[in-house]
């Protein structure tokens, strides 16, 4: 289930989320954001409290640099982060490679999978599984014209 930030403070998102917990373990819910810096505590308090309610979470839209360390990332307990392709090809291609990499190799220290979102074509999919990246998500696996 794909939640934006605005939509983590709501009553009836609680409520939605509740009247779920029995499928709880089933479910992975993607917070989808950009800017989790400003929203820091509203995203930490409600991975919590998704947490307490058996839910796995994901965070989307992380950028390999800034916005999540290993160790906050292990005291969440978060089970995986999205990564735009889009936003890191704006790097030079040796920068891209060094900062994927260390980044993936901090997140599976702690057993957190790191998913590169936006791969349309082949030579993507191969350059990301040679960088140790083996959870790929974009048009390239299904795109969405072509599926019935």
């Amino acid at each position: 289930i794909n939640i934006e930030i605005s939509q983590l403070e709501y009553a009836a998102t609680h409520t939605f989320l509740e009247n779920l917990s029995d499928l709880s373990t089933s479910i992975i819910l993607e917070i989808t954001e950009r800017e989790y810096v400003a929203k820091k505590t509203v995203i930490t308090d409600f991975i919590l409290y998704a947490k307490s309610q058996g839910y796995r979470v994901v965070l989307d839209d992380i950028n390999v640099h800034s916005h999540l360390d290993a160790a906050e990332a292990d005291e969440l307990g978060i089970i995986g982060v999205k990564i735009s392709y889009e936003a890191m090809k704006q790097l030079p291609m040796p920068s891209f490679q060094r900062r994927l990499t260390r980044f993936d190799a901090k997140m599976a220290a702690i057993n957190v999978d790191v998913i590169m979102e936006g791969v349309s074509e082949e030579a993507q999919v191969v350059r990301l599984f040679d960088l140790g990246i083996k959870h790929q998500q974009g048009y390239y696996f299904s795109n969405q014209e072509t599926t019935p």
